[in-house]
């Protein structure tokens, strides 16, 4: 590694992130994000993720990245901001930009084609890649979609029970990607329960 000398430890790390939704005023208010307007959210969130990210480390977006309302140019404007080496995982609310964009524009922007699903190994672990959370995959889950949802429709009664099935959705992991050690800790903080005093 040619940067080892200034950080020994040159290995490029794996981050993950869900539910970005920049450009989102409406999902900035239902999910109680500490902005002013999708301008500030939008901003803060480039920001973070720079200062967490490298540009040879691989980023996994589970979904949702952009707004429904956002066209391929405005989503191509983020994505030129950001560090990394990215990767999508389809979220609901992606289809309406990709549905804009030739697989030659994704593959300036994203390592891979964006998919459905995706099944990677990491820590010697068996991790599933999707944006609405599995329950009977037989090794990690990393998932977005319910945001910092705790209610029947997100499936809650199974997630917070199980501690491989792992929200990598910035309402709950800092508005930041996060590596796989820091999603266990912010998931671990987001499933314990609730004490009234």
């Amino acid at each position: 590694c040619l940067g080892f000398f200034l950080n020994p430890n040159c290995e490029a790390e794996t981050y993950f992130i869900a539910d970005t939704h920049f450009g989102g005023t409406k999902t900035m208010k239902r999910s109680g994000r500490p902005f002013r307007d999708a301008e500030e959210m939008d901003e803060t969130m480039i920001n973070l993720w720079n200062d967490a990210v490298e540009d040879d480390d691989d980023v996994y977006i589970l979904g949702d990245f952009a707004s429904d309302w956002q066209t391929k140019e405005d989503v191509f404007n983020i994505l030129e901001q950001l560090k990394g080496k990215k990767h999508l995982i389809i979220g609901n609310h992606d289809e309406c930009w990709l549905n804009q964009c030739t697989d030659e524009e994704l593959l300036r922007y994203f390592e891979t084609l964006p998919q459905h699903m995706e099944i990677i190994y990491l820590e010697n672990e068996k991790i599933a890649l999707c944006h609405y959370p599995l329950f009977d995959f037989p090794g990690v889950v990393i998932h977005g979609h319910i945001h910092n949802f705790k209610n029947r429709e997100s499936g809650w009664e199974i997630i917070r029970n199980k501690p491989s099935i792992l929200n990598a959705g910035v309402d709950i992991n800092g508005f930041k990607p996060v590596t796989l050690m820091e999603l266990r800790t912010y998931n671990h903080f987001f499933k314990r329960p609730r004490r009234f005093f």
